[in-house]
């Protein structure tokens, strides 16, 4: 489509309720290259910070890609899924695991309700969270070994439930 065409085929589209109007809109409009290139650059970002270790400054640059990320795609989108994912790597990182779980589930509940459960994006949260229950039961040094084996049976849970997804998507 030329731009012309593009703005006319948006022009004339008419949703027929305020609610989904905006939604359609907002879904029907060309990108905002300003908002991408800062999607980009927040992108490389929290990248470079987790490449050197610098976990608080990556969680400070990954909750700032979650808020840019939500205002552009909107709250239930993949992109603001995978925001999710990044907030609850750094949280664990950082010793921070409810936080991070609050961050893995909300990723994942996002995954489901947009691509399904029987995504590879949604595999991806189940595979993260499992290895968040992996990392506390072995470094956090509070836990009683009943909560100790809690996490290593939801773990368990997590990722056989992630191994399922993605051989069937192989």
């Amino acid at each position: 489509f030329s731009s012309k065409a593009a703005k006319a085929m948006l022009t004339k589209h008419k949703a027929p309720s305020t609610a989904s109007t905006n939604k359609n809109e907002k879904l029907l409009q060309p990108p905002d290259p300003a908002k991408e290139d800062e999607i980009r650059q927040l992108q490389f970002e929290v990248r470079t910070h987790h490449q050197n270790g610098n976990y608080s400054e990556a969680l400070k640059s990954s909750v700032t890609l979650l808020k840019v990320t939500q205002d552009h795609f909107g709250k239930d989108h993949p992109a603001s899924a995978s925001s999710y994912n990044n907030v609850g790597l750094m949280y664990k990182l950082l010793g921070q695991y409810e936080q991070s779980r609050v961050n893995y589930h909300e990723a994942l509940r996002i995954y489901e309700r947009v691509l399904g459960k029987d995504h590879a994006s949604y595999a991806a949260a189940l595979h993260n969270l499992g290895n968040l229950n992996r990392s506390q039961l072995h470094l956090d040094e509070s836990l009683s070994a009943m909560d100790r084996l809690q996490l290593n049976e939801e773990a368990m849970s997590y990722l056989e439930e992630a191994w399922v997804i993605r051989q069937a998507e192989l």
